[in-house]
């Protein structure tokens, strides 16, 4: 989890830097994807610190179980449906 986290937090700065590196030549970019990027990167790794703030609070898919009627994981199997 800490070399996720650690990615998520580098990769948007390098992205940044091969942006400007890249409008600095006269090669276009694009402001859109970019944007998608960055906003995925730091929202996944607010959602780690988050889950690794408060474990408890985590919604059933981030712990790896299913909330579809399919039968869930041996892990889940305490848990039941009304």
């Amino acid at each position: 989890m800490r070399v996720m986290l650690a990615s998520l937090l580098v990769l948007p700065f390098l992205k940044l830097a091969a942006s400007a590196v890249s409008a600095g030549a006269g090669v276009p970019g694009g402001l859109f994807t970019p944007s998608l990027f960055y906003g995925a990167a730091l929202g996944g790794a607010a959602g780690l610190l988050l889950l690794g703030l408060l474990p408890w609070a985590a919604l059933p898919a981030a712990r790896g179980c299913s909330t579809s009627p399919i039968p869930r994981a041996a892990s889940c199997s305490s848990w039941s449906r009304s």
